[in-house]
């Protein structure tokens, strides 16, 4: 196991946080766990030639924690200019070391920084390479939303890749918090659910 001090002295401060902040350090933590519990091969080994790695979204989930995290100084997010840090798809220490840094950071973020605005770059678009000069408005608050959901939306690919693989990662990784609810309101009208898949369609279209 690989979780460090750091992160465990970290843990400590999330209930200081407004829910958003601290809804997005519980999911990222929740990734720490499972870099934890697979090994090297699991995080290396894409599920079928031409498909990226389980590492290849975490490094993609990290990227865009950085760079949320990079553009609060400035009130200007540019999720287009992403680090790509290969070491964090091929190293799961290395990962595990830069996910304590961004979970630190959003530990210490102040509890009403949620009203700040900020402008957002819009998303490159190779047949439209002006919209990618564009800003949009937004909120820290809106984007620590988009930031909770873009992350689970890759969880949910995630645990599919680890499934092919045969490894399962368990009923709540990569599952939207509503479905949760949905399946936990229907456990009690139904009794049990019986074995969810963690099909993406599944898990997202709940």
């Amino acid at each position: 196991m690989f979780e460090s001090e750091k992160l465990r002295e970290v843990k400590a401060k999330t209930e200081l946080q407004n829910p958003l902040t601290a809804r997005c350090i519980a999911i990222l933590r929740q990734g720490v766990k499972l870099i934890n519990e697979i090994d090297e091969e699991l995080y290396v080994t894409p599920e079928a030639e031409g498909k990226a790695c389980v590492g290849s979204h975490f490094r993609h989930n990290l990227d865009f924690v950085l760079n949320f995290l990079r553009g609060l100084a400035s009130g200007k997010i540019d999720y287009n200019r992403r680090e790509r840090d290969l070491r964090v798809e091929e190293d799961r220490r290395y990962a595990i070391s830069r996910f304590d840094f961004v979970i630190e950071e959003l530990c210490n973020l102040p509890v009403d920084i949620g009203c700040k605005k900020v402008s957002v770059r819009l998303e490159e678009s190779p047949d439209n390479p002006e919209i990618s000069e564009q800003w949009c408005d937004s909120s820290v608050l809106r984007e620590l939303e988009f930031l909770h959901s873009h992350t689970l939306h890759h969880y949910a690919l995630i645990a599919d890749k680890l499934a092919l693989l045969g490894f399962n990662v368990g009923k709540g990784f990569g599952v939207a918090p509503s479905t949760l609810q949905y399946w936990a309101e229907n456990e009690q009208k139904q009794g049990s659910l019986g074995n969810k898949s963690h099909g993406t369609e599944s898990n997202l279209l709940n």
